[in-house]
């Protein structure tokens, strides 16, 4: 995984490969926003893994 992640990198960011490519950097203005999505899944799965572990030790109602 390290390595496919440094060779998408090469692509997109080394002027050579750029040009053999077809390639282009991303602007940073959407780097930062894209970057801001796994952080918004990760916490929502969690929100949803808690609730969830709340439900099942919550007594049940009559017990």
């Amino acid at each position: 995984m390290a390595f496919e992640l440094v060779f998408t990198a090469a692509l997109v960011y080394a002027p050579p490969l750029q040009d053999l490519f077809g390639t282009a950097a991303l602007p940073l203005d959407v780097v930062l926003l894209i970057a801001t999505f796994p952080v918004l899944v990760r916490g929502t799965d969690e929100l949803r893994r808690a609730r969830r572990r709340r439900q099942r030790t919550a007594p049940t109602a009559g017990s």
